[in-house]
């Protein structure tokens, strides 16, 4: 028997473990497994801490949530708190959509600058002949790069979008997606900077600078101011003047269709022809070549010996020329508009 329970004893089989001894010594040690707890509890919240400031770093870096551009060259940047719009706006566009929606009681903040120049053919002819520019270049503001005022200036004043504000400066509307939009939406005043600007109405936002949109009813203003302009500075007689009026009732605010074979050009001719006293206009016109105080508009294209009579507001009118006195502008702005989300 002695033998039998000696062999067994030299059979059995010990397990010592050995690699994570610590670990089986710190569960049957309290005091041991309370240290581990804090210890791994200390850890944890360092790489909490360690990856909230990795976030931050990385979110002041890259704030935005969101990055898009729109149909119409806007770059558009939002996170959870505002919206920020970058768009570059032509100056030569009348009322350029950006096609940047806005509400009712939105608030915004709109910035601006870059540089225009109002007549392109001017500067190329100055810059061919290598001479200083006799018109400079204009800001946000309106205001020129050297101080510079033309008499026609203040003669237009009342004929601009924004009447009796610098011209050039930049403006702002809202218009609605009908598509007969409104006589005359309001008009914004931007310039280089606006601020908490609460919107009125629903809509898009389009941009112009600040000069005359040739419509029909500013073209019929303009040419019965020019007539009262020309009349008074080159001395013509009241009949000259009422028969010129009458001129101005029948063809240009009256807006007479002529027979489909004969053109406008060919009516015009026909009236002055029977009218000697317009003629006698003419005469004095060319006399003074056109060179009067006043709103100062040149001949009609083409038809240089029918001035002053037929000047280029008519021409305007007879061509649906609205923005011809943008056409011409060369120059961006870049917009920055933030606006703040709502609730």
């Amino acid at each position: 028997m002695e033998e039998k329970k000696h062999a067994s004893d030299s059979d059995s089989l010990k397990i010592e473990i050995v690699k994570y001894k610590w670990l089986l010594n710190a569960l049957e040690d309290p005091k041991l497994l309370w240290r581990l707890l804090i210890s791994v509890s200390a850890m944890l919240v360092m790489l909490f801490f360690g990856l909230s400031m990795v976030a931050v770093i990385v979110k002041s870096m890259y704030p935005y949530e969101t990055i898009r551009t729109n149909p119409y060259g806007a770059t558009i940047m939002e996170d959870e708190k505002k919206e920020v719009v970058y768009w570059l706006f032509n100056s030569a566009e009348l009322w350029a959509n950006s096609g940047i929606r806005v509400e009712k009681g939105d608030v915004l903040t709109i910035r601006s600058s870059g540089m225009m120049h109002t007549a392109i053919h001017h500067l190329v002819d100055e810059v061919k002949a290598n001479r200083k520019l006799t018109e400079s270049w204009v800001n946000t503001d309106g205001v020129r790069a050297f101080e510079q005022k033309w008499p026609r200036d203040d003669a237009r004043a009342d004929f601009r979008i924004a009447e009796n504000v610098d011209q050039n400066r930049l403006l702002m509307r809202v218009v609605d997606d009908s598509t007969v939009p409104k006589e005359k939406p309001e008009c914004y005043i931007i310039g280089k900077e606006r601020t908490n600007l609460i919107i009125a109405e629903d809509g898009l936002l389009q941009f112009a600078v600040n000069d005359i949109a040739l419509t029909d009813s500013v073209i019929c203003r303009l040419y019965e101011r020019y007539i009262n302009d020309f009349c008074s500075a080159s001395g013509l007689k009241e009949d000259h003047k009422n028969a010129w009026l009458k001129f101005h009732e029948t063809y240009v605010k009256g807006d007479v269709t002529t027979d489909k074979n004969v053109s406008k050009i060919e009516t015009y001719k026909n009236v002055i022809e029977e009218e000697p006293i317009l003629a006698e206009i003419i005469s004095k016109g060319m006399l003074h070549g056109g060179e009067l105080p006043g709103v100062a508009l040149g001949p009609y294209y083409g038809q240089d010996s029918l001035y002053p009579i037929l000047n280029e507001a008519l021409y305007y009118k007879d061509h649906h020329f609205e923005e011809a006195w943008f056409a011409d502008n060369v120059g961006s702005f870049l917009i920055v508009i933030e606006r703040d989300k709502k609730n």
